[in-house]
């Protein structure tokens, strides 16, 4: 497969694809934050798929990093079991993107 098709729809919306991330993974922190709150004070709690779903979409740094800032669900196996490969895999990802588009512009 040419890399060069892949990433062609990329370059023009490459900022809106930039905002649209910042806003999953500021969703990914607040959720965490908030499912620590609801943990703490014994009420309903976000579904571990939806954090699934919005790491999935690209919300995976965010969680990360508000698993740490807030510890919550640092220890849980199954969760980490599911996040860190995600993590890994949006890593490389945006190493691929960011590292093409600035081949893109120099």
């Amino acid at each position: 497969m040419n890399v060069s098709v892949f990433f062609s729809w990329v370059h023009p919306m490459f900022p809106l694809l930039v905002w649209v991330l910042a806003i999953f993974n500021l969703c990914g922190f607040i959720f965490i934050g908030w499912d620590k709150y609801k943990a703490t004070h014994h009420q309903w709690r976000i579904t571990e798929r939806s954090f699934y779903f919005l790491a999935l979409l690209g919300g995976v740094y965010g969680i990360w990093i508000g698993m740490y800032c807030f510890h919550h669900k640092t220890k849980k196996q199954r969760f980490l079991f599911v996040i860190y490969p995600l993590l890994l895999l949006h890593l490389f990802l945006t190493v691929l993107v960011v590292s093409w588009y600035f081949s893109l512009h120099r």
